[in-house]
């Protein structure tokens, strides 16, 4: 019964997408945002309002609708402690543009985009489908069957973050997207990737190979701190072509790629392979004040964020090195209150950066051998509640676990950064713990502010304070790697 049914589902959805149901890409260049979105009518449901509230900003030309049941979800939410911040900002802005524009139709935004909230009950339109006229769900998908019937299915768009609206949609053979999808733009995609391959000459190639360093290829589009795998008609691309384009801020015009340096300083150890090369190359930059790793359990970037502030510590670039993480527990085990003062408190969340710490320190011990039993001196938990308000200077900031922050509790932390300090963030966006309420891959702290920070609408002078490296390959065991990787699979049918 349940393979008819998958079946059945595929076969629905595909039919669906081969008449006409499509995905709306981001602007690629040839066409502004203002052009992409002139005419069109985007649906927003509530979700959208959540992971961004100021959402019905980001499309100029557009008019956006929100339903009358998306305002009342908003004010359902009101004391939800993680929505509840998202829902007042947006109400605040409703309230106040309707009030100067004296109305709730066509209300005028900026960049000639424009609001309607739309009050009146569609769900006639539901007529001859089997959903269910009193769900909220679907009388989004009503209110965008209207809107596709009176100004061309083209024209209609139901921005949605729920995987079950837009499959319900897409039966309908409408139009839909999630939000993030629609708002990141092509040099932020490009930054999903590790690096590009780019070919130069042989002569180029043995410049960067001896020297380390190439200018920057003429019309090749690079944002500050990516990184490039160069290759040449005699030159395979391999590790040691792999190269940083460094923004000099001092001199912007010296556009020029580094190598990844081989890091004698920090043996016996070193990188096991480019993804943790790349990130000791970003981690050990005292220019940069950001680095995002976006990594896989099991990856070692607790091991290369430790190198790294070791090697800090070492050069005296900063001080002190902060830990802490969200407080979330693992699925629905809550342990409770604990007891005793902060270190005791986190004396087994602690213990991951101990063992690391361990080998690092006493690189010649036995495998297993416990050598630390309490951080060293320069080294202090942070608890995460408690960063508000605090400016943390000299130092460098370590926060795991990131992806189950929000996007508030995001800019709290990063606006801690004091001067002479760097922060690092870290986590695994498809490993949300369950009480994260709300939290997804595309909407978490982790990745919206990677993505937020390296918005190509700010300056290549800001941008250069900024990496982002992904770690994929494992390098705990070979069966590690295999749960990572089973789990990211579609589950086969029986």
């Amino acid at each position: 019964m349940l393979k008819a049914w998958v079946l059945g589902w595929l076969i629905l959805s595909s039919t669906a997408f081969a008449h006409g149901t499509k995905d709306f890409e981001v602007c690629d260049g040839r066409m502004t945002a203002q052009q992409k979105w002139a005419g069109k009518f985007l649906i927003f449901d509530t979700n959208v309002i959540f992971n961004d509230p100021q959402a019905l900003h980001k499309f100029p030309g557009a008019t956006i609708i929100i339903a009358g049941t998306a305002i009342e979800e908003v004010d359902d939410n009101k004391t939800n402690s993680r929505l509840s911040h998202a829902g007042r900002v947006f109400s605040r802005d409703i309230i106040k543009l309707v009030e100067q524009a004296k109305t709730s139709m066509n209300v005028p935004l900026e960049q000639g985009s424009h609001l309607t909230l739309d009050w009146d009950n569609h769900t006639e339109l539901l007529n001859g489908t089997t959903l269910a006229k009193d769900k909220r769900d679907n009388e989004l998908i009503a209110l965008t069957m209207k809107y596709a019937k009176d100004h061309g299915t083209d024209n209609a768009i139901l921005i949605s973050d729920d995987t079950n609206v837009r499959i319900k949609a897409a039966g309908l053979k409408l139009h839909t997207q999630p939000l993030l999808n629609q708002i990141m733009t092509p040099s932020q995609a490009k930054n999903e990737e590790d690096f590009r391959i780019v070919e130069i000459s042989d002569a180029d190639m043995e410049t960067f190979l001896q020297q380390k360093v190439l200018p920057l290829p003429e019309g090749l589009d690079i944002g500050p701190n990516e990184f490039v795998s160069f290759k040449s008609p005699s030159t395979a691309a391999s590790d040691a072509t792999v190269g940083r384009f460094r923004f000099d801020r001092q001199n912007p015009e010296n556009k020029r790629i580094h190598a990844i340096p081989e890091f004698k300083e920090l043996l016996p150890f070193k990188p096991k392979n480019i993804e943790q090369a790349m990130a000791l190359d970003v981690a050990l930059d005292p220019t940069i004040d950001f680095v995002f790793l976006e990594a896989k359990a099991g990856t070692g970037k607790t091991f290369v964020t430790l190198l790294s502030a070791i090697n800090l510590l070492k050069q005296r670039n900063i001080q002190r090195v902060f830990l802490s993480k969200p407080t979330v527990h693992m699925g629905q085990h809550d342990p409770g209150a604990l007891p005793g003062d902060i270190d005791e408190k986190y004396s087994e969340w602690i213990q991951p950066y101990l063992d690391n710490l361990s080998q690092l320190m006493n690189p010649n011990k036995p495998p297993g051998e416990k050598v630390l039993t309490k951080l060293p001196p320069n080294f202090e938990i942070l608890p995460f509640e408690f960063m508000r308000g605090r400016s943390l200077m000299n130092a460098l900031i370590v926060i795991d676990e990131f992806q189950n922050a929000s996007e508030l509790e995001a800019k709290t932390i990063l606006t801690r950064l004091g001067v002479k300090s760097k922060m690092v963030l870290m986590g695994d966006p498809s490993q949300i713990d369950p009480s994260s309420h709300n939290l997804t891959a595309s909407n978490n702290g982790l990745t919206l502010s990677a993505r937020r920070l390296t918005n190509p609408e700010l300056s290549m002078d800001r941008r250069s304070r900024v990496a982002r490296i992904h770690l994929r390959t494992g390098v705990r065991s070979e069966g590690a790697e295999l749960a990572t990787d089973a789990f990211d699979l579609p589950i086969p049918l029986d």
